[in-house]
């Protein structure tokens, strides 16, 4: 792979503003339509009177099927409704343009997703739909080719569309379009110009690297670079834009290539996916922390009941292949219920929170600490013995006792007992293995509690 260097001219404004920028004819528009890596439909009388070959590919047309096609017929039945209100709506110029998500038939019978950024115009003096169509899952890789149509020329109802209308449709565009020639904006759609801060006239005095942030300077010179020296025909990517006033957004473009006065130019057409970025960050978020909800105790943080079970079967399938030891430790803590009978329950909790923690800091990076319920804990320590799970217990039982809570004028003191069974000693299940931790931790208890005994082997037991 070779390094993209802003210093190249084809990248980067090189002083002043250049030469004069071509004329740009109305063939130019016609081809920014038809080659764009978004579809493109003009709808009038309810039927297509033009389609791009992207959007004919997006559905799985061919070009000239979809102009037999009705708009609805591409709408899944359940989302009819909701397209056709918003076709009349902007017919009757009730608004002025819609940004929607709606669910597509395609050809194969499949549905899909799409995002719609839609507005009117007038053809021959009568109300017309322009559409801009993107598959609203992931796009394609970087590189790839749209389906169909990626040199095709576009489908046109009835004859020849005027050139005008396709200036029209690049400049009434809701996603941004661009031309870049030598390092420089020869062309801004108002849109593009309005996505990065600026006015058409002044973005055509500004390059790529004007509105780039720092941290995406190197990437997006290197996909620039790899169309321009036609390793790719086309690329799709992200990166942080930097607008007149300081802002970042996030922009989605798709990028192509194409000849302006016999010199190679690059088109970007750009979505401005802030928000949806946004959304994504968060919702992935959200997923986290409710997973981590799903397996941690609320109060303590530690792993709940649920974690528990599957740990431990997991454990002990990973010992019973390396035959080697788990030592488990049941802790309850002493006469808890006069703590909350007699202080409240927050101070219970706090208490609850900071046993918790001191377990948590004596614990190794393999060892699983859980609430086992109300003021039971539960340690599972893989690959440890019997004799090192006492010790282990021990410790813990005198951090517990040297502990100090203060509640209020109060200094408190609380004490725990201990339970400890092991793999493969006192059992060779889940349910052997708690069953036998609780009875030694009921031992601990009923000697005096504020002390640790360790299950019998079932050889001496009853």
């Amino acid at each position: 792979m070779h390094a993209a260097d802003w210093s190249d001219p084809a990248l980067c404004r090189v002083g002043g503003a250049g030469p004069e920028a071509p004329a740009l004819s109305d063939r130019i528009f016609r081809e920014l339509v038809d080659r764009s890596v978004v579809g493109m439909a003009v709808v009038q009388d309810r039927r297509f009177v033009y389609a791009n070959p992207r959007f004919a590919a997006e559905f799985g047309y061919g070009r000239e099927e979809i102009l037999r096609i009705a708009p609805r017929e591409l709408v899944a039945e359940q989302d009819r409704p909701l397209v056709a209100d918003l076709i009349d709506k902007r017919l009757s110029g009730a608004i002025e343009q819609a940004d929607y998500t709606f669910r597509g038939r395609c050809k194969d019978g499949s549905v899909r997703e799409f995002d719609v950024h839609g507005t009117h115009m007038m053809l021959d003096g009568r109300p017309a739909l322009i559409s801009v169509v993107l598959d609203a899952r992931e796009h394609d890789d970087a590189g790839q080719a749209p389906a169909a149509g990626r040199i095709e020329s576009a489908a046109v109802a009835g004859g020849e569309f005027r050139g005008a209308i396709f200036r029209h449709l690049v400049e009434q565009s809701l996603v941004g379009i661009a031309i870049i020639q030598d390092g420089r904006f020869v062309y801004a759609n108002p849109r593009f110009a309005d996505i990065c801060g600026y006015t058409v006239d002044e973005i055509e005095r500004l390059g790529p690297r004007d509105v780039v942030a720092d941290q995406d300077l190197a990437l997006v010179a290197e996909q620039m670079r790899k169309r321009l020296s036609g390793e790719v025909e086309q690329s799709n990517y992200t990166f942080h834009a930097r607008r007149k006033d300081g802002a970042v957004r996030v922009l989605e473009v798709h990028g192509s290539r194409m000849t302006l006065g016999g010199r190679p130019a690059l088109v970007s057409v750009t979505v401005d996916v802030t928000e949806r970025v946004r959304t994504e960050q968060e919702l992935r978020a959200l997923q986290v922390r409710l997973q981590n909800l799903a397996i941690h105790d609320p109060l303590t943080g530690l792993y709940n009941r649920l974690y528990l079970d599957d740990a431990l079967e997991r454990e002990l399938l990973r010992s019973r292949r390396s035959a080697q030891p788990i030592g488990l430790v049941m802790a309850d803590l002493d006469h808890f219920k006069r703590i909350n009978d007699s202080h409240g329950h927050l101070a219970g909790d706090r208490i609850l929170r900071e046993i918790a923690r001191l377990l948590a800091t004596q614990a190794r990076a393999s060892d699983i600490c859980c609430r086992f319920g109300g003021e039971e804990f539960l340690l599972i320590l893989p690959q440890m013995s019997k004799g090192k799970a006492l010790e282990r217990a021990e410790r813990m039982r005198q951090a517990v006792a040297a502990m100090e809570f203060r509640v209020g004028s109060s200094v408190l003191r609380i004490t725990a007992s201990f339970g400890v069974s092991s793999f493969p000693d006192d059992g060779s299940t889940a349910d052997e293995l708690l069953a036998t931790a609780d009875n030694a931790l009921y031992a601990a208890k009923a000697a005096g509690r504020n002390r640790v005994e360790a299950a019998q082997a079932p050889a001496a037991q009853g």
